[in-house]
């Protein structure tokens, strides 16, 4: 597949795999995402782990992360937003030991005063200042796609 101009090969790995490759020691942190970056020769010549690092270092070169530094702090922004939420939403969830626990817990986060509502409030709230930038795409930051697009794609599909 291509991205922005990269060449890239998804690998799929199972739970199990996943669980053994950790217990083996064979991940850079805790578990995937990595990126493994070649040379023109196709060697290995480093891994880099965690989301946000692998989103930034594709971005830079597929053009999904700009130069200008204020951009890409906005941008940063939003990824650090976007995994704040997602470790909220799964420590909330996944204390929920029954069905019943779990429906009363996403009945409280959806509240009108619940933290789902005051975050995804928050993500309208910047859509919208970038619109008041005059950028008019419904983009996050910019007015072209960006990781912080991508990322908010990704970790908002699970809610």
């Amino acid at each position: 597949a291509i991205l922005g101009g990269l060449s890239f090969e998804d690998q799929y790995i199972t739970f199990d795999e996943q669980k053994k490759a950790k217990a083996d020691g064979l991940r850079r942190w805790s578990g995937p995402p990595e990126v493994t970056i070649l040379d023109k020769d196709g060697k290995e010549t480093q891994v880099i782990a965690q989301s946000n690092a692998c989103l930034r270092y594709i971005g830079t070169h597929a053009g999904l992360y700009p130069d200008d530094t204020v951009l890409r702090a906005r941008i940063d922004a939003i990824l650090d937003s976007v995994e704040d939420l997602n470790g909220i939403l799964m420590g909330k969830i996944g204390s929920a030991k029954t069905d019943d626990e779990k429906k009363e817990v996403v009945a409280d986060l959806l509240k009108e005063d619940g933290t789902l509502t005051y975050w995804i409030g928050k993500f309208e709230c910047r859509l919208s200042e970038n619109e008041k930038d005059g950028n008019k795409n419904g983009y996050f930051v910019g007015d072209s796609i960006s990781i912080a697009d991508l990322k908010a794609i990704a970790g908002l599909t699970y809610i």
